[in-house]
């Protein structure tokens, strides 16, 4: 269940990761998800992850270990996808990316995906994204 404030806590999260560049167990796609995750809910998921691993293919022996695939992870932390006819502010998307998947957060305006790249914040128009989990 979002908390009452969730808008201006997920405001805070992405404005501090404007700037905050990528890193492998510390400020990836999962570790970015989660802290908005906290943002919305109080609650975080995936506070284990930090640390567990400090690159890509650690990474993603980290996720098929603990989960088997990214789609997996959701469904299991957050039930069944939605198509982004229904995703909203603050919805997790998984992003397609040069042969990965990242994931991201549809942001305060609607429109776009926010995630983290190699400089911080990208934004990308929701469209791109055909899966998407509530919070």
């Amino acid at each position: 269940m979002r908390l009452e404030n969730w808008v201006d806590r997920l405001d805070v999260v992405l404005t501090a990761a404007n700037n905050e560049p990528f890193a492998w167990g510390q400020n990836d796609c999962c570790l970015f998800v989660d802290r908005c995750v906290e943002a919305l809910t109080g609650e975080r998921v995936a506070a284990d992850a930090i640390g567990a691993y400090d690159d890509e293919k650690s990474a993603y022996r980290y996720l098929k270990k603990r989960f088997g695939t990214f789609d997996k992870m959701l469904n299991q932390l957050f039930g069944d996808a939605k198509h982004h006819h229904f995703a909203t502010r603050g919805d997790i998307a998984l992003i397609p990316r040069e042969g990965h998947a990242a994931l991201g957060i549809v942001d305060l305006t609607g429109e776009n995906i926010a995630f983290i790249d190699i400089d911080g914040i990208t934004r990308l128009p929701i469209l791109i994204c055909s899966n998407f989990w509530s919070i």
